[in-house]
């Protein structure tokens, strides 16, 4: 098994909290057998103002790790701003979007993300008036991130609910179950993700995207995956992971085999972002399937995956 961290790698080539709650009851068969979701999108933005999405097989984009390579500055913070006057704009994106829609952006410095919305700020958090104090939204300085440019070649996200491009296999039967829901209600409530969910207390599932992408002899390239899992209602980074593997396979052969332990939040609401940085082993170009291990957990747990991209470095 190989296990990456992003920032250990990169450096070498140089280049959400467990809440007690009630118990839930095993899950019975869906009504269906249609599976969950998949869409390769250009755009899922609702303002006019909102930067460009990075598009499939375009040249030159930035993609961000949310990996806090500078802990001194003001990351995943809540707090108010007393001197807004260097707004930038503002436009409802993902969180991934709004990071990289900010590195992009040569006079962005900071950016504040809530429900939604991304605001970017040509100042720094001194220079706006920053002080700690509640808030529903959370602060981030630009130089937060882990930020890489390249070629885009995986773009998923589940806002069309179509799972016609992914399998499930499991064993046994009824053990764990796939589909696509909205992780949480109320405020911020109404974004699609894909869903592994605990039918049983015992058992393994493989899901698989179905269309195979094509990947570089000893090419470089980093995988995003944002998580979020029931056992989590804030983002932490530390448990409840330990029983999911990202895989990338060739010909059957498994490549790439990540234990995603750690990771870093990612503007609230239980989610996190996973990063791997790998190189594909030469002979393994060509054809290759991304997939989800799911050794289940015994606390019928779900466990949601949302904006799922591979850039080529």
């Amino acid at each position: 098994m190989v296990s990456f961290n992003f920032v250990t790698i990169l450096a070498a080539l140089s280049a959400v909290g467990v809440v007690a709650g009630p118990c839930k009851t095993k899950q019975s068969p869906p009504a269906t057998t249609t599976l969950a979701t998949h869409v390769e999108h250009i755009s899922h933005t609702n303002s006019s103002s909102a930067a460009a999405v990075p598009t499939l097989g375009s040249e030159s984009q930035i993609l961000c790790a949310v990996d806090y390579i500078n802990p001194k500055d003001i990351c995943n913070a809540k707090g108010n701003i007393g001197n807004p006057i260097s707004k930038i704009d503002s436009s409802k994106i993902s969180f991934q979007e709004c990071a990289n829609s900010c590195a992009g952006n040569g006079d962005c410095r900071t950016f504040f993300y809530q429900n939604g919305l991304c605001t970017k700020y040509s100042g720094s958090l001194t220079d706006l008036g920053f002080q700690n104090a509640d808030s529903e939204g959370f602060w981030y300085e630009s130089s937060c991130f882990q930020c890489a440019r390249g070629e885009l070649i995986l773009d998923l996200d589940f806002e069309d609910e179509d799972g016609s491009n992914w399998s499930l296999d499991v064993t046994p039967e009824y053990s764990v179950y796939l589909d696509v829901q909205t992780p949480y209600n109320g405020r911020g409530g109404t974004t699609k993700a894909l869903r592994l969910f605990e039918g049983e207390d015992a058992g393994t599932g493989h899901a698989q995207y179905i269309p195979e992408i094509t990947l570089e002899d000893r090419g470089s390239y980093m995988l995003y995956v944002s998580v979020r899992n029931t056992a989590q209602r804030t983002p932490t980074t530390s448990s409840g992971w330990e029983n999911i593997e990202l895989t990338l396979s060739n010909g059957g052969n498994n490549f790439l085999e990540d234990l995603t332990v750690g990771g870093s939040a990612l503007g609230g609401n239980g989610w996190i972002q996973w990063t791997v940085l790998f190189e594909v082993p030469e002979g393994q170009g060509g054809a290759a399937s991304f997939g989800i291990d799911l050794q289940v957990s015994g606390r019928l747990l779900d466990y949601y995956f949302d904006d799922i991209m591979i850039l080529q470095l």
